[in-house]
């Protein structure tokens, strides 16, 4: 089974730009691919990602934000994440960057479950790329100069990463 993650930069700094960017993403898929089953769309700042499967997926994009130091970024990870995670990921050589993977992965079993607490516990706090969860993964990729993409799929898939 392939799942297909197209991403782009948008050129502006606005939200009817990174929805049209996104929604452009969708067609083209659509396009190349043919009708897929599943759809997920994300956007941050400057880029827009879209991804499609004939299952069950999930896509989040982010900026990493290095701005407001360690203890901003504390107080935003406490949203999200339990105390232990938060200590794993302050002793990584860059926790901003692992604490966006984070929040990237959180984002997308949100967006592929349509829920919050009843997926379980799943150690999204992780350094690496891959983070595997039962019959599902969590794959997560720096598309750009502190842009992080993150792509829920299952475990078998292969995933087809498109800068369009």
């Amino acid at each position: 089974m392939n799942v297909y993650v197209y991403y782009r930069s948008v050129g502006a700094n606005n939200v009817s730009a990174r929805r049209s960017a996104a929604n452009d993403l969708i067609k083209r898929i659509s396009e190349d691919r043919g009708n897929c089953t599943y759809i997920s769309k994300s956007y941050t700042k400057a880029y827009a990602a879209v991804c499609a499967a004939s299952s069950l997926i999930g896509c989040d994009i982010e900026t990493i934000n290095y701005s407001g130091g360690l203890e901003r970024l504390v107080k935003k990870m406490r949203f999200y994440l339990p105390a232990n995670d938060i200590r794993k990921i302050l002793l990584y050589d860059d926790p901003h960057k692992y604490a966006t993977y984070a929040w990237t992965r959180k984002e997308c079993l949100f967006k592929a479950h349509n829920r919050r607490n009843d997926i379980g516990y799943v150690n999204i706090a992780n350094a690496d790329d891959v983070v595997t969860l039962r019959d599902m993964k969590l794959v997560t990729k720096n598309i750009a100069e502190n842009v992080v993409l993150t792509c829920y799929c299952p475990i078998g898939a292969d995933i087809e990463w498109v800068s369009a």
